[in-house]
Formats: C-alpha cells, sequence, structure tokens
C-alpha cells in the first residue's frame, strides 16, 4: 500500500468517525458588520445546550444576551450575560434558559465599524438539573459491570486522541 492509498484511507476514517463520535456541531453562522456605538440583534430559540462564540474580524464587537429584555444593551440591568473581549467573545447557554434568547451585538465606539463572525454552536452533554429524579444515577449506583454507557464515555474520551495522532500522521506523510 502506498502513502497516498495510506494517507487517504486516514483521511476517510477521521471524516466518517469523527461525524459519528462527535456531538458538538455548528448549527448557524452569522457573518455581519455593526456601526459605532450601534446595535445588531438576532433572536434564538434552538433548544438545549448551547455556546455563542463570537469572532471580532475587524474592530471590537462584544457579545449581550437576555432571555428577559428583548433588545439587550450593555447596561447591566439590560442583559443577562455578557462578553465583552477584544477577539473572541463566548457565552455559554444553559438548556434550562428560558427561549427565545435574545442577541445583541454591539459596536464600540473607538472603531467606525466592527465586522464579526457569531456561531451558534449546539453541544452534546446532559447538564444535570438538581430538581429531578435522575433514574441513570440510580441505576449506575446498583450496576458497576462497565455496560454500554461506560463504553461510550471511554470512546468519547479517546477519540480525539486517536484523532489527533492520526491528523499528525497524515501531516507526516504528506
Amino acid at each position: 500500500m502506498d502513502s497516498f492509498q495510506l494517507s487517504s484511507l486516514a483521511v476517510f476514517f477521521c471524516i466518517v468517525l469523527g461525524t459519528v463520535c462527535e456531538g458538538d456541531y455548528v448549527a448557524q453562522t452569522v457573518n455581519d458588520e455593526v456601526g459605532e456605538g450601534n446595535y445588531t440583534y438576532y433572536t434564538l430559540s434552538h433548544p438545549g445546550y448551547l455556546v455563542l462564540q463570537m469572532t471580532t474580524l475587524q474592530g471590537d464587537a462584544d457579545l449581550y444576551v437576555s432571555s428577559d429584555v428583548e433588545q439587550p444593551t450593555f447596561n447591566l440591568e439590560e442583559h443577562t450575560m455578557s462578553s465583552f473581549t477584544c477577539g473572541e467573545d463566548r457565552v455559554e447557554i444553559s438548556k434550562f434558559m428560558r427561549r427565545p434568547i435574545n442577541i445583541a451585538v454591539y459596536g464600540h465606539p473607538r472603531y467606525p465599524s466592527s465586522k464579526y463572525s457569531l456561531d451558534v454552536i449546539v453541544v452534546d452533554i446532559d447538564e444535570y438539573d438538581p430538581f429531578t429524579i435522575d433514574e441513570k444515577v440510580e441505576s449506575s449506583h446498583e450496576r458497576k459491570d462497565g455496560g454500554p454507557e461506560e463504553e461510550e464515555s471511554t470512546i468519547k474520551v479517546v477519540w480525539p486522541i486517536v484523532r489527533r495522532i492520526l491528523e499528525i500522521l497524515i501531516d507526516v506523510i504528506l
């Protein structure tokens, strides 16, 4: 088997197994621009645990989120969560947060306009709800045989390591 076939096979396995094992995915991406001192508003109704990840491409854009205020602002009483760094802004939204979620992107007045890319990432995790009785937790105390749940978690831990090793091997071969 020559190096081209080997690298093609490795790429195939990374693509196929990567889509099977990894649960997080980008549901939507918005590339936009906001003027200095202005807001651009979005509404998000997607259920589940979400991550809003915004990368400022030019200027300085800030992220404000609320499920109570229809048009969140940088005022403390007019947003629930915020991220106002230079560069990459990130806000994690619990699946328990009431929908719809109102999002504001603010263009800092220091720059005439700010260009940004906003990703809505759906995260595949089970959040702990302290107000529900979890049957899985009760059954896991009774069962210690390493069933399918334990095997699935092992795959989720080991797969990213194997995937990185394969990527390094592909880079070395090519």
